[in-house]
């Protein structure tokens, strides 16, 4: 991987995995019967899926950046900072955009990270200069990228690709289960 990968920036990744409170925070997520997707139990803290990612540490020289938002909502009962640190003696940074930006009452929440125009900017900055630019954000405006988050899921959510598409299970896959 490091040989094709220089930096590298994760947006809300759940690293030590969500508390159970958090999968309240998740319809996209959640059926209404007791099977569900794999997912759900996948990024729950305590997985066998999230003790594989967080039994080694991320491969070197590659530089890491994780953000998240202090008001993401799948963080529920939890720091969003430590739910989105990287494993152990990985060379890599975990920021919330309200730190970034000075705005320590900005609400900001799990899919609007994907769309806010200064996280959009301070990511590229990283990916290209390999530097946190708080500046970045100022730089250019994509008046797009400002919708809500909510609108965005509504408009482009609701495909197979995003909903339905899973199998329901009973239990967490693991490796040698073939998901389809």
């Amino acid at each position: 991987m490091a040989k094709h990968v220089k930096n590298y920036v994760a947006l809300g990744a759940p690293f030590k995995g969500i508390q159970s409170a958090g999968f309240d925070k998740m319809p996209a997520l959640v059926s209404n019967d007791q099977a569900q997707v794999p997912i759900k139990f996948q990024v729950k803290a305590g997985s066998e899926f999230v003790k594989h990612i967080n039994s080694t540490t991320f491969p070197k020289p590659i530089r890491y950046l994780s953000i998240i938002s202090q008001t993401d909502e799948v963080a529920a009962g939890q720091s969003p900072e430590h739910m989105a640190s990287f494993p152990k003696g990985t060379e890599g940074e975990t920021v919330t955009p309200q730190a970034i930006y000075q705005k320590p009452d900005m609400l900001l929440g799990h899919v609007e990270e994907l769309a806010d125009n200064g996280i959009y900017e301070i990511a590229t900055s990283f990916l290209e200069k390999r530097e946190i630019n708080p500046a970045a954000a100022d730089q250019k405006y994509y008046p797009e990228m400002q919708k809500s988050g909510l609108d965005l899921t509504i408009l482009y959510g609701n495909t197979k690709s995003h909903t339905g598409d899973a199998k329901k299970v009973e239990r967490e896959p693991i490796s040698t289960d073939i998901i389809e």
